[in-house]
């Protein structure tokens, strides 16, 4: 049987034109922002693909964004997995010290775009409405006991100490995501109720992307459409939500940014590429058109 992949040929009436391909290596963005933001209520959107599965420490690969704490500690969105290889998204705070919870569903192809959204409200009197985690547009069961942060934490994020996009912020040095990342959206102060405002379902049942030019992104907020070229005007990092909250971006170069993206626009040769997927074990499948 021949399997198509939905984000290889799904349409958006919204079109994503660049990412950035991070190799797992050296690769990340950060910003040390001027004042501090809203600590305790925020959302973080973005589209992924991953392509450095299984590995947690060292040097490569899980982190999707978060902020320093000090003291060799930070407040992040990443990936996790336990001893039996489980790719699962995990939210830590203080690095599990002060709360943790990682999602049931596991993440482990390195083929479909996803969109993950992370919401944030230690406001809120009820723990289990303080974090939540959406993979395209489904809001995720948490696994196991998930530990909340306390009411009214202060997390790291929208601190004035690193904020990092694909390595553990901590350090800048380690963990750094190994994939694709695209459409990155980070709203400072609202906590959003549900991901539609990252995406929708289209006529075939894909979660695609949709316009975000209507966000109230906040003081910290920030939009990165990966237009710039890593190395020009403001690089990677350039912010084009109107807050001008730049990143700067390490290790990239021009080559980095793609057209690899979650839509498609064949015109334009914009869409996910066809590659091997390496979980796959291709000398034994039967593949049949």
């Amino acid at each position: 049987m021949f399997i198509i992949n939905p984000y290889i040929f799904g349409a958006a009436g919204y079109t994503i034109e660049n990412a950035i391909m991070f190799d797992g290596g050296a690769d990340y963005l950060v910003r040390d922002p001027s004042s501090a933001g809203n600590r305790k209520t925020f959302t973080f959107s973005c589209w992924l693909k991953r392509s450095n599965l299984g590995t947690t420490g060292g040097t490569a690969g899980n982190n999707i964004f978060g902020g320093d704490r000090g003291s060799n500690f930070s407040d992040r969105l990443m990936f996790g997995n336990g001893d039996d290889g489980a790719e699962y998204l995990k939210a830590s705070f203080h690095d599990d010290s002060s709360g943790a919870v990682q999602t049931k569903a596991l993440y482990r192809d390195p083929t479909a775009w996803m969109n993950v959204v992370w919401v944030v409200d230690t406001t809120q009197s009820t723990d289990t409405n303080r974090v939540k985690i959406y993979v395209n547009g489904v809001s995720q069961a948490f696994d196991g006991s998930p530990s909340y942060p306390a009411e009214d934490y202060l997390t790291a994020v929208n601190n004035t100490e690193n904020q990092g996009i694909a390595v553990r912020p901590a350090t800048l040095t380690q963990q750094h995501f190994g994939g694709y990342m695209a459409e990155v959206i980070f709203l400072d102060g609202t906590a959003v109720s549900d991901a539609s405002s990252f995406g929708e379902l289209n006529n075939d049942g894909v979660w695609v992307p949709v316009d975000p030019s209507g966000l109230t992104f906040g003081t910290n907020g920030f939009h990165l459409d990966f237009k710039v070229a890593p190395g020009t005007g403001n690089g990677a990092g350039t912010d084009v939500s109107g807050n001008g909250n730049h990143f700067t971006d390490n290790s990239l170069t021009a080559a980095q940014k793609v057209t690899d993206t979650p839509t498609d626009d064949a015109d334009d040769d914009i869409g996910n590429y066809c590659t091997w997927n390496p979980v796959c074990d291709f000398p034994s499948a039967k593949v049949s058109l």
